[in-house]
């Protein structure tokens, strides 16, 4: 349970107004802002979703509609928890490729 639990923790960031980043609508303020926690922030979500992710799409729906608690859904823009899960990971890890490595020190 403990990873459902931060699934849901870390997916909060993304439900309710973000809903539209699905549907094309690039202006998903609250997950820049969720980016700009830097590094371990993004990390650490790319591996849960990746987790997440291994599992079907009906398991991940059971998962996501059983963990979050949003009032707009990815089926109202015709894609599923699946689809939505993987386009939050990769644009995560698209932010995550584009950081300068860390300085040696």
């Amino acid at each position: 349970m403990g990873t459902y639990y931060r699934i849901q923790h870390l997916l909060n960031v993304y439900y309710d107004e973000d809903w539209p980043l699905i549907a094309g609508d690039d202006t998903w303020q609250p997950i820049k802002e969720f980016l700009k926690s830097g590094t371990t922030a993004k990390v650490e979500l790319i591996e849960q979703l990746d987790l997440l992710l291994r599992f079907d799409d009906q398991t991940i729906t059971r998962i996501l509609e059983d963990q979050m608690d949003a009032e707009v859904h990815p089926a109202d823009f015709g894609y599923t928890y699946a689809e939505w899960a993987r386009e939050v990971r990769d644009r995560v890890r698209a932010d995550l490729a584009q950081e300068p490595p860390p300085a040696a020190t």
